[in-house]
């Protein structure tokens, strides 16, 4: 009888969902505004300037906090703040109560995420999960060409799939620019390398800091540039005027430059390791569980042709469920043996301790009939609770719910 408990307590909660982390409950909720790479910081406080007025006309907001090309300060312990950006924005609103702000989640994910044409709206509920995203598939390797079309393929095998509701890459969009092709036989003959006419064209059109004015506490730069309407152009680049460091010769653009094009680069290359690596991210819909997401996302993942130079790894939640198992499981098993020693010294008899030992997975199965009562899933704070029989005590700070 003891073994077909504690047997049939494990396959109850095979049954039980799994989530590493729970929701935090609480009056508060982030909102993240992503436009595409080279978007102005103008066209970034329009849309969180239009959300914000939105969010403000409901009545279950108390207020909104906005920081338009930079996140907020750390304001939870696992929300860690975005670097700053013109294209990104950051909304933390604020609401009557902790059912209104799950109340105005549910609301505005389905209804506002794709409400600009030109951004992505991201409602974040807070919890103790520090991953970017729930779900993650890294895929590394030295050609990125290669990596960059297995990442597509990941990422429309998640778009397929109904309970994604925002597939990404890291290495974001593609970052327009203007290649300026130098002849260097004639730019040698004037003393000219590339990198000094990169840096005169820098310096015409991005400014020179040439000094810094005070308002209050913060720093305001000064710097010298080409007036705006000179600098709107392809003519204002080949017209920009280049000096020989060397000859002391000035001579305009176009007349070193055998051509000046549209380039295209790639807004953002992350390596791991040393290794070119794209991390294809995802977020889930609302009560879904990631790990039942994840599980039909491998089998299609399992399908895809890739090179024998590619690698997939996971990160996101189940990295994590990793990273915090693994070390509970073995103190469950060192404090297992110390408890049988404990013991042993104190009866002088092996059968014994043996037999009181038996008697501790019994429990196994009206844990596992609890937890399914009420409803809870399975995550750190109940895997915590099923060493209690075996003699642990956690503190009451551990358990968030």
């Amino acid at each position: 009888m003891g073994i077909a408990s504690i047997v049939l307590g494990g396959l109850i909660l095979a049954l039980i969902p799994r989530q590493l982390f729970p929701k935090v409950e609480r009056n508060q909720f982030a909102v993240e505004i992503y436009l595409p790479e080279g978007n102005t910081l103008e066209q970034t406080a329009f849309v969180s300037d239009s959300l914000e007025q939105m969010l403000m006309k409901d009545k279950r907001v108390v207020n909104v906090a906005a920081f338009v090309g930079t996140s907020s300060p750390r304001f939870h312990t696992t929300y860690a703040p975005n670097f700053p950006a013109k294209n990104y924005a950051q909304l933390v609103v604020n609401t009557q109560t902790a059912d209104d702000a799950v109340a105005l989640l549910s609301e505005y994910e389905t209804k506002h995420k794709n409400l600009f044409p030109n951004a992505y709206v991201r409602m974040k509920q807070l919890d103790l999960l520090s991953t970017i995203a729930p779900i993650e598939v890294r895929i590394s390797g030295d050609n990125k060409d290669t990596i960059k079309a297995v990442a597509q393929e990941v990422k429309a095998a998640m778009e397929k799939n109904e309970n994604v509701i925002w597939a990404r890459t890291d290495y974001l969009n593609p970052r327009q620019g203007v290649s300026v092709q130098v002849n260097d036989e004639t730019a040698n003959r004037l003393g000219l390398t590339k990198g000094v006419v990169a840096t005169s064209l820098a310096a015409g059109f991005s400014g020179i800091p040439i000094g810094t004015i005070w308002e209050g506490n913060y720093p305001v730069s000064i710097k010298l540039m080409n007036e705006q309407h000179h600098k709107n152009g392809f003519d204002d680049i080949a017209n920009q005027n280049v000096t020989s460091p060397l000859t002391g010769a000035t001579v305009p653009v176009r007349q070193i430059a055998t051509s000046i094009t549209n380039d295209w680069s790639e807004g953002q290359i992350i390596r791991r390791n040393g290794t070119r690596t794209i991390t294809v991210r995802a977020d889930v819909k609302r009560g879904v569980l990631t790990y039942k997401v994840l599980t039909d996302l491998k089998s299609e993942i399992k399908k895809l042709h890739k090179a024998e130079q590619v690698t997939l790894t996971y990160g996101g939640e189940e990295e994590s469920e990793i990273e915090n198992y693994t070390p509970l499981a073995k103190s469950l098993l060192a404090g297992v043996m110390l408890i049988f020693f404990i013991l042993l010294f104190q009866f002088k008899n092996p059968k014994l301790v043996f037999l009181v030992m038996m008697t501790m997975p019994l429990s196994f199965l009206w844990s596992s009939i609890g937890l399914g009562d009420y409803r809870l899933s399975v995550r750190v704070n109940v895997f915590l609770r099923y060493y209690e029989p075996y003699g642990y005590r956690c503190p009451k700070w551990y358990y968030p719910d």
